[in-house]
């Protein structure tokens, strides 16, 4: 499956171009994707990042995974593409979505060979190796089985389905065929939750009585507008929840023993037009005796993303997660921990591709990948279930549809 060409790459890892960050935020110090390469825009100007690697030699071609992306809207620009410029084994050949016209700007402007016309096109090439799956969720579940049956290992971006039976039944054909299937779970890998994660392994705070979150974003699309799906039903299969809420019982799935038993509630305050719920609140009851909270919602203009947990001995805050930085407090005294600093758009995908490269490759165990996630897929589930019938729903009876 991998590429065993000696040509130098001409696509995303292609030959280097001059050109200024599209992003003019002078002294910003962040990543960001232009002409090939990434960039860091700084005061003394646009120079290009000394860990980016363009130049590829012949050993290294050798054993490079070729990726293809169906959709190409904003994650794959700003996380995705820069994640694959990063890594010396990863080149993205082509790609496809519904708007050709789209379709072809972007494989113009980032030196892209091949724009398939369709999803067909595109499994039927033979030089593909994987998938980068960037739809709506409504459209996830069968582009996985078709994927999967045409040999193409699979990332794709969360939620991986609908609802339990699509997620289930989706890394069920993944195994069937050998292939590889992770979720794009990010923020399991941000650097303030390796941090807290390693607090919790060594058993600093003690026992862990609760972890909360809360998310708060503006978010109103105009109609028919690129992201107008995250409010369609039928293409995005919920609101606040689905889309943000997800990453965050992730990380309560992650992070902790995992979930039991879940009590929803689902609110369109502000936007009480949408079909879907505009915020969402959920008690989690965990498996060890102790309690989970997730707030999220997209009708705050004063944006916030904290977490909070609290345990026996001591307490971890996170004020903006993100940003790379966490306040502990054991023993009456309380310490700011720098966990890395930000990070950037530009960064949420490599650790993500990095993990899924070297399951593949090499066996690696994988954080993202797809019966890890299923928990937090069971547990969405499970939640939009307790808000349609107004009770605590135990995760393990989630059964088939929400």
């Amino acid at each position: 499956m991998m590429s065993t060409s000696n040509s130098s790459c001409s696509t995303a890892r292609g030959e280097e171009r001059a050109g200024r960050c599209r992003m003019d935020n002078k002294g910003c110090g962040q990543l960001w994707l232009c002409n090939c390469k990434l960039w860091c825009n700084t005061d003394a100007g646009c120079r290009p990042h000394s860990k980016t690697v363009c130049e590829q030699t012949n050993e290294d071609m050798s054993q490079v995974l070729r990726f293809a992306t169906i959709g190409c809207g904003a994650i794959v620009e700003k996380s995705f593409l820069p994640a694959v410029i990063a890594h010396k084994h990863a080149a993205l050949i082509g790609a496809t979505r519904k708007d050709i016209d789209r379709l072809e700007s972007f494989c113009r402007e980032h030196r892209i060979d091949r724009a398939y016309p369709n999803v067909d096109a595109l499994l039927d090439d033979p030089e593909v190796d994987a998938v980068y799956i960037a739809t709506p969720v409504g459209t996830h579940y069968d582009l996985i089985v078709a994927s999967a049956e045409h040999g193409k290992h699979i990332l794709c971006e969360k939620p991986l389905a609908l609802d339990r039976n699509e997620a289930t039944a989706a890394a069920a054909v993944c195994s069937a065929n050998g292939v590889k299937l992770s979720v794009a779970y990010y923020r399991r890998q941000f650097p303030e939750i390796t941090e807290i994660g390693s607090l919790l392994t060594r058993k600093c705070l003690g026992t862990v009585l609760s972890i909360n979150f809360h998310h708060g974003s503006w978010y109103a699309p105009a109609a028919n507008s690129p992201g107008s799906w995250r409010i369609d039903p039928e293409l995005g299969g919920g609101g606040a929840l689905m889309d943000i809420g997800s990453h965050r019982l992730d990380l309560i799935q992650y992070l902790t023993s995992g979930i039991e038993r879940v009590l929803c509630r689902l609110s369109r305050q502000v936007h009480t037009h949408w079909p879907v719920e505009a915020g969402a609140t959920v008690l989690a009851g965990l498996k060890d005796g102790g309690e989970g909270h997730v707030s999220v919602c997209f009708n705050q203009k004063q944006g916030s993303d904290s977490l909070e947990i609290y345990g026996e001995d001591g307490n971890v805050r996170c004020p903006r997660l993100g940003q790379g930085r966490i306040i502990v407090e054991q023993n009456g005294a309380c310490e700011e921990v720098d966990c890395g600093g930000p990070t950037a758009k530009s960064a949420t995908h490599i650790p993500l591709l990095r993990s899924f490269i070297d399951d593949i490759q090499s066996g690696t165990p994988n954080p993202f990948a797809a019966a890890g996630v299923l928990p937090t897929e069971i547990a969405l589930a499970a939640c939009y279930r307790s808000a349609k019938e107004s009770r605590w729903v135990e995760v393990e009876e989630t059964g088939g549809e929400r």
